[in-house]
């Protein structure tokens, strides 16, 4: 009886954790689709526009490389 119960206790230690992960990739999710909302409509200051920018321009330049090396 005592195993069921540490495994019952088990299974909703990790659905918790689960739950957590999920609500912390979702608010990640959230902040980035709100940054990048503001990059597009030219709301960042400059400083940050520009960081953000050139992340974008890195992030396509690997992308490329992926595509040529697949």
């Amino acid at each position: 009886m005592e195993t069921i119960r540490n495994g019952n206790d088990s299974g909703k230690n990790y659905i918790v954790a689960f739950k957590k992960i999920l609500q912390e990739a979702e608010e990640k999710d959230r902040k980035a689709m709100e940054r990048f909302r503001n990059w597009s409509n030219g709301m960042m200051d400059p400083a940050e526009d520009k960081a953000y920018s050139e992340a974008v321009q890195q992030c396509a330049r690997n992308l490329k490389k992926d595509l040529r090396s697949a």
